[in-house]
């Protein structure tokens, strides 16, 4: 069996970590979908337009809470 170098390794564990990212961000994005009460029998690409509506929503009064100045005294 031929060693991995340096390299290799670096670039497998990089690789390792991102999978590992993404199944999270799916989870995640599961969650979401079963909060918001979604039928999950029905295939996503039906649902695409209302779940991409909804996370649009979200990131843009994110982005607004973020950049507006605050207000009072």
């Amino acid at each position: 069996m031929e060693r991995l170098d340096d390299l290799d390794s670096a670039v497998l564990v990089r690789l390792g970590s991102a999978v590992a990212r993404v199944h999270l961000l799916e989870l995640a994005m599961a969650k979401l979908l079963k909060a918001h009460g979604h039928d999950m029998s029905v295939p996503i690409d039906d649902r695409w337009d209302e779940i991409s509506g909804r996370l649009r929503q979200t990131a843009g009064d994110a982005s607004q809470r973020a950049w507006c100045a605050p207000t009072g005294p």
